[in-house]
C-alpha cells in the first residue's frame, strides 16, 4: 500500500509538468503580438499547417473566453472551428474592440474577421466570402418608463438621440430608415462598445439604442424596451486583401459546410443566439391598471409534480419552482397570491377556465393541447427530456399500450401530442401504471426526467426497469385564462429567475430519501450479512473444539473431534469462498466485469472526499448500432467500450456500468485545477474507440462534475451535476464532454 501511494504521488508531480512544446508555443505568439495574439492551443504546430490570424471579438453570443485559459465558446467561434476542420488552418487570436479589429484587418495586421456586413467602402479594402457566414436582425430599443412616448407613430421618432456602433452597418441601416420615414433633427452617437452605449442610454445621452437581439438580460438593459425592428441583414467573413489563398479556401470550407448540411448557419446561430427583442420588466399602463384592480389572484398547483412542487399534507404547504415565481410576483410587482392544490389536471384547467383559479401550475408547454383547453401559456419556465420506461430488453411495440394515470400530467400529455396511435391504459397512480407495465398489462409508460428521478427514489419496482430518452422534449410553463395584462406581468416576472435558482429547486429533489425494500436491503448489505455469518460459524466451530479439549475425552474422541474441526474448517472456506464470489458477482456487471448500478449507488451514498471527480458516460446513439449491425455486434461495442474506460482510469479510481450504454467513473484525488488532465483523458477515450478495426465508430457524450468546483463532497450529490453536464453535450449534439459550471 506504501509503494502504490509513493508511485500515485510520483504520477500526480510529473502530469503537473508542461508538455515540452507548450512553453515555446505561448513564448512565441506572445512575443510577435505584444501580449494579445495567442495560439489556438498548446500542442506544437504541425508541420504544412497554415497559422490564420484572426480577429477575435468578444460579446455574447457571438464568441467568448478572453484569453487563452478560458474556455471558448459561441455561434462565431463555432463556426470558425468548423472551417478548420475543412481547412486545416490553426489560429492566432487577436483580441480587440470591433473598431481597432476592423482597422487591424483592413491593414493586413490580421488575415481574417467574421460577423461583417457587406458595404461598398469595405469592398474596396477587404475581401469577402462568397457564402453568408448568417443573418442577424436590428431593433430600437428604450427604456422602459419611456414606452407611453413612443404610442403615436413615426412623429415620435423626430428630434431623438441615437446611438449606434461606429463604423457599423447598424449606423448606415439606421440612416437608412431615417431618411425613408423623413425622422427629423435626429442626432447620432457613435460608440466604440457596447457597454459605452448601455452606459448612454442609462445617463440619457442617448433616447434610442440600437442593437441585436439581447441575448442575456443583466442590470445594464434589465429595462430595456424595444420599439422597432430596423431590419434583417446576412454577414460575412472578411480577409485581408494580401491573402487571396485564404479566400479560396474560405470559399471552398462554407461550401463543403452547407452540402452536406444546409441549414448550419441557422442553426449554429441559433444554438447561441436565442433572446427576444422585447422582454422588458416595465409594467405597461394597462398591466399597472389591472394590478390595482387585483391585488390578489388564485393560484391552483398539482400536488403530484416533483420536483417543480411539492407538497406536504401535514403543513399543507407547497415548495418548488411554484414558490420561486409567487415570491417573484411579490417582491417585484406587490402581487399577493393564494396557492390551492389539485390532484388532477383536469379539475385544475375546468377551474381556470371557469374563473375560479386565475393561473395553473404546471402547464404543459404545447399550443394545441392549450387551444383545446381554452388555456394561455406563459413563457417556458424550464425544458427537460422525456423517458420511455419499459421492463426487460428494448423491443419492438414498446409505444403500443402506453400507462397512464393522473398524477403522471407530464406523461399522459405527451402522449396525447406526439403518440396519439397508442392505446391508453388508464391506471389510478404512477405506482399502478409501473406495476401495469411489469405485468406485462402495458408495454411502457412516459415520465418526464425530474420526475422519473424523484419517483425512482419512492417506487422499488421502477429501479428495476429500463429508460430510453425520446426525441421530443418537454417544456414546463403557467397556464392562465386569456388575460392580456396578467400574461404580460407572469411573463416579465419570470425574467427575474436566474439559472442559479432553477438549479436549486431541481437538485432539491436528490434530497428524497430512498425507500428500500427488504430485499434490496439485503442485496445493498450482502457482504456484511455473509460476513457475520461467517464469524458466527466459526465462533460455534471453536466452542465445539474447547467443550472437548476440557472435558478430556479420549484419544479416540480427541481425533474424531479433530477431524470433525478439519472437515467443518473445509467446509467454511469453502462457503468463503462461495461468499465472496456471491458478493463479486452481485457487485459487478455479468458482462463488462465493472460495478454494477447497484454497489456504485451504494459506493455513492458513503464515499466522501473532498478532492474527487463524478463522470457519467453514455454511448450516443447505442440502439442504432443494434438494429444496424445486430445485438452481437452492440455487445462487442459494450465490452470494447468499457474496456477501454477500465484502462484509462488508476486502480484508486471505481469504474461502473449503471445503464445499457451508461457508465460511471469516481476518480478520486482530482481537483478542479486538474480539469485539463482529465480533458485530455476523455480525448484519449474518443479517440480509442475510434480505432477499433472491426467495429463501427463508437462515440460518447460525458458529463464531468468536480467536487471542489460544486462545494460539495458527497460522490452521490456530484451525480446530478455530472448528468446536467451531460444532457448539455447531447443537446449541442453528442460526441464530447462538458465539464458542469
Amino acid at each position: 500500500m506504501r509503494r502504490f501511494h509513493i508511485l500515485l504521488s510520483v504520477f500526480f508531480l510529473l502530469s503537473l509538468l508542461p508538455h515540452p512544446g507548450w512553453h515555446a508555443v505561448t513564448v512565441a505568439g506572445a512575443a510577435e503580438s505584444g501580449g494579445q495574439v495567442f495560439s489556438a492551443s498548446a500542442v506544437p504546430q504541425e508541420q504544412g499547417r497554415k497559422v490564420v490570424r484572426l480577429a477575435y471579438l468578444i460579446f455574447d453570443g457571438y464568441q467568448t473566453g478572453g484569453t487563452p485559459d478560458e474556455p471558448k465558446q459561441g455561434f462565431g467561434y463555432d463556426y470558425y472551428r468548423k472551417l478548420a476542420y475543412y481547412t486545416g488552418w490553426q489560429y492566432e487570436y487577436v483580441y480587440g474592440s470591433f473598431s481597432e479589429l476592423l482597422k487591424k484587418l483592413e491593414d493586413g495586421e490580421v488575415d481574417m474577421m467574421g460577423n461583417l456586413s457587406i458595404t461598398p467602402a469595405r469592398a474596396e479594402k477587404i475581401l469577402f466570402s462568397t457564402e453568408e457566414m448568417g443573418r442577424e436582425s436590428f431593433y430600437l430599443y428604450i427604456r422602459g418608463e419611456n414606452t407611453e412616448k413612443y404610442a403615436n407613430g413615426m412623429a415620435d421618432f423626430s428630434g431623438k438621440r441615437y446611438g449606434y456602433p461606429q463604423k457599423s452597418f447598424q449606423g448606415e441601416l439606421l440612416k437608412d430608415w431615417i431618411a425613408k420615414n423623413g425622422i427629423a433633427d435626429a442626432t447620432f452617437v457613435e460608440d466604440s462598445s457596447l457597454q459605452e452605449r448601455w452606459n448612454n442610454m442609462a445617463s440619457g445621452k442617448i433616447d434610442i439604442a440600437v442593437s441585436t437581439l439581447l441575448n442575456k438580460r443583466n442590470k445594464n438593459n434589465l429595462d430595456w424596451v424595444s420599439v422597432l425592428k430596423l431590419g434583417d441583414a446576412p454577414f460575412y467573413i472578411g480577409i485581408n486583401r494580401r491573402r487571396p489563398d485564404l479566400l479560396a479556401e474560405l470559399n471552398e470550407a462554407q461550401r463543403r459546410i452547407l452540402t452536406v448540411n444546409p441549414d448550419f448557419n441557422h442553426n449554429n446561430y441559433s444554438k447561441y443566439v436565442y433572446g427576444v427583442p422585447a422582454s422588458g420588466t416595465i409594467l405597461l399602463r394597462s398591466e399597472e391598471e389591472w394590478l390595482r384592480e387585483h391585488p390578489q389572484i388564485k393560484v391552483g398547483y398539482l400536488k403530484n409534480c416533483s420536483p417543480y412542487v411539492t407538497y406536504d399534507p401535514k403543513t399543507a404547504r407547497m415548495e418548488g419552482m411554484l414558490q420561486i415565481v409567487l415570491e417573484k410576483l411579490k417582491k417585484h410587482y406587490s402581487l399577493d397570491a393564494i396557492a390551492v392544490p389539485y390532484a388532477r389536471a383536469e379539475d385544475l384547467m375546468q377551474d381556470v377556465r371557469k374563473g375560479k383559479m386565475d393561473l395553473a401550475f404546471p402547464a404543459y408547454g404545447n399550443h394545441w393541447l392549450a387551444e383545446r383547453s381554452d388555456i394561455s401559456l406563459s413563457d417556458k419556465l424550464d425544458t427537460s427530456p422525456m423517458l420511455l420506461v419499459y421492463s426487460g430488453n428494448h423491443r419492438e411495440g414498446l409505444t403500443g399500450r402506453i400507462a397512464v394515470s393522473p398524477d403522471n400530467y407530464f406523461g399522459a400529455a405527451y402522449v396525447q401530442t406526439h403518440l396519439r396511435h397508442a392505446r391508453e391504459v388508464h391506471c389510478q397512480s404512477l405506482e399502478d401504471a409501473v406495476r401495469a407495465v411489469m405485468q406485462g398489462e402495458a408495454d411502457s409508460l412516459i415520465m418526464q426526467s425530474h420526475t422519473y428521478l424523484a419517483a425512482y427514489r419512492q417506487l422499488p419496482t421502477l429501479r428495476r426497469m429500463n429508460t430510453l430518452t425520446l426525441k421530443a422534449t418537454m417544456d414546463v410553463c403557467i397556464g392562465m385564462s386569456t388575460r392580456p395584462a396578467l400574461m404580460g406581468i407572469v411573463d416579465k416576472c419570470l425574467t427575474f429567475i436566474s439559472e442559479k435558482e432553477m438549479v436549486a429547486m431541481l437538485t432539491a429533489a436528490d434530497e428524497i430519501p430512498v425507500q428500500y425494500t427488504w430485499e434490496e436491503k439485503i442485496s445493498r448489505n450482502i457482504g456484511p450479512i455473509m460476513l457475520g455469518m461467517l464469524f458466527l460459524l466459526m465462533a460455534i466451530a471453536g466452542a465445539f473444539l474447547w467443550r472437548y479439549r476440557v472435558a478430556a475425552y479420549t484419544e479416540k474422541v480427541l481425533r474424531e473431534a479433530k477431524d470433525n474441526a478439519e472437515a467443518m474448517l473445509a467446509k467454511e472456506q469453502q462457503l468463503t469462498r462461495e461468499l465472496l464470489e456471491a458478493r463479486r458477482q452481485a457487485e459487478h456487471d455479468a458482462m463488462t466485469g465493472l460495478l454494477n448500478k447497484g454497489a456504485f449507488e451504494v459506493l455513492q451514498k458513503v464515499y466522501s472526499s473532498d478532492n474527487i471527480a463524478m463522470l457519467i458516460l453514455d454511448i450516443d446513439s447505442f440502439k442504432n448500432f443494434n438494429d444496424t449491425y445486430g445485438h452481437s455486434v452492440g455487445d462487442e461495442v459494450i465490452k470494447f467500450t468499457a474496456l477501454t474506460i477500465r484502462e484509462a482510469f488508476g486502480s484508486s479510481d471505481y469504474v461502473a456500468r449503471i445503464g445499457g450504454d451508461e457508465f460511471a467513473v469516481i476518480m478520486t484525488g482530482v481537483t478542479l485545477k486538474q480539469k485539463e488532465f482529465v480533458a485530455r483523458k476523455m480525448k484519449r477515450i474518443q479517440a480509442q474507440l475510434r480505432s477499433h478495426p472491426s467495429l463501427p465508430c463508437i462515440t460518447l457524450s460525458i458529463g464531468i462534475a468536480f467536487s471542489d468546483a460544486a462545494g460539495k463532497k458527497d460522490a452521490k450529490e456530484l451525480f446530478y451535476n455530472a448528468d446536467v453536464a451531460l444532457y448539455r453535450v447531447k443537446e449541442k449534439g453528442k460526441d464530447g464532454f462538458a465539464f458542469f459550471e
